[in-house]
């Protein structure tokens, strides 16, 4: 069972690599003056620390979740994660309708997100992946572009044995939603 937490934007400590996206991005905001700064304002060159470990993706409908930027890391765990794949055709059914559900909470608040998961590949193999993303507004100044950093424990996990298609469930253990209004 999923443990679900709100937490203000105050409250909210993160550590590492996570750490430096929220401080870049709270510093966006703030420079910009937005609750929620544009993907336009965005620059990837403040955060060449942490590169290899971004992603960014663009909520297109309640089916679509186009990856747009994948950072080198994450070819240890999802090799299929190519830029414009449909990030819900590369999980399972049931997985993909959870994370639909995250996405579109994250959209009407709008919020950042962490989560602790289990992903898990074909022939059982888990990587636990914690993760961090928040969002950008688009050019309708909607907040559907998100961008988030990945930190793996890989602890033997060995893609070329799982499949040629990666990760393709996650089990999700927390899952803590940061409210940006506060």
């Amino acid at each position: 069972m999923v443990s679900v937490q709100e937490v203000s934007a105050a409250q909210y400590a993160p550590t590492g690599i996570h750490k430096i996206l929220w401080d870049y991005w709270r510093e966006l905001a703030q420079s910009t003056g937005k609750l929620v700064p544009a993907h336009a304002d965005f620059r990837p060159s403040r955060l060449t620390s942490i590169l290899p470990t971004l992603a960014m993706s663009e909520y297109v409908d309640e089916n679509t979740q186009r990856v747009r930027v994948v950072g080198g890391d994450h070819d240890k765990v999802w090799p299929n994660e190519d830029v414009g794949a449909n990030l819900f055709d590369l999980i399972d059914p049931e997985t993909a309708k959870a994370r639909k559900l995250i996405y579109q909470e994250v959209i009407s608040r709008p919020c950042g997100c962490y989560s602790d998961d289990i992903a898990i590949a074909p022939n059982g193999q888990r990587v636990r992946c914690r993760a961090f993303f928040l969002p950008l507004l688009n050019k309708a100044g909607e907040p559907k572009i998100f961008i988030g950093t990945y930190d793996t424990t890989l602890d033997g996990f060995s893609v070329e044995e799982a499949s040629t298609d990666g990760i393709v469930s996650r089990a999700q253990d927390e899952l803590l939603l940061v409210n940006l209004k506060e």
